[in-house]
């Protein structure tokens, strides 16, 4: 299923309208393979976000900062670690940094990291970024994540692939 019909099922807003356009989409062409007759007219999916998991999106953003030098915590990844996703270390300069992301059309104010030292990587695909970006802060592009995906099908985990095969401009 995709990431955005996933998270409408987590407590306390469990059965919840989606309006979400590629994951209506997709899911009536689930529908329409499921009962063998075309039930719904799709239209194309031209947004991979919508259709992977949070858990997917940080594991595209843990394999990108990978192939840029930067070391993950593996134990620093976890759900109690709600003010980050996971933390960082750069392979030359031993930098830290943590990483922040965000899918679907939930904010991430930039003032909650104004106090933190380290570098703070932030991603959310539709831009929803409140604050000013300070000189510590990296915003990761959705082009640049889309470029990483398409270029690296190799390291991208299967379940990810699946997800581009659906994607029409990807």
């Amino acid at each position: 299923m995709p990431g955005k019909i996933i998270a409408c099922f987590r407590a306390p807003r469990t059965i919840q309208a989606t309006y979400d356009d590629a994951a209506i989409e997709y899911t009536k062409k689930l529908w329409n393979q499921l009962n063998s007759s075309p039930d719904y007219d799709v239209n194309k999916i031209d947004s991979i976000w919508s259709l992977l998991s949070d858990e997917q999106v940080e594991d595209l953003i843990f394999l990108y900062l990978q192939t840029k030098d930067w070391y993950v915590v593996p134990n620093s990844r976890k759900k109690d670690t709600m003010s980050y996703e996971f933390y960082l270390i750069n392979k030359f300069t031993l930098e830290r940094a943590i990483v922040q992301a965000k899918t679907g059309e939930s904010y991430i104010n930039l003032l909650d990291y104004y106090n933190v030292e380290d570098r703070v990587f932030i991603f959310q695909p539709h831009d929803n970024i409140r604050g000013e970006i300070k000189v510590n802060f990296s915003i990761i592009a959705k082009e640049e994540m889309e470029s990483f995906i398409a270029n690296n099908e190799g390291i991208i985990p299967k379940n990810i692939i699946k997800w581009q095969s659906q994607v029409v401009n990807l």
